[in-house]
């Protein structure tokens, strides 16, 4: 659980769940990248 809490975004691209390059970072995909750490704060 401390994994998560850490770095949760590399412990999904981790386990799969998530398919993340340096697209996710990119300007056009900026509200994909807030809908993700969204998700992130709520697991939290």
């Amino acid at each position: 659980m401390n994994e998560i809490r850490h770095n949760p975004a590399k412990y999904l691209i981790n386990k799969g769940r998530l398919n993340v390059s340096d697209d996710l970072f990119k300007p056009r995909l900026c509200k994909s990248k807030q809908k993700i750490f969204a998700i992130l704060r709520k697991i939290h």
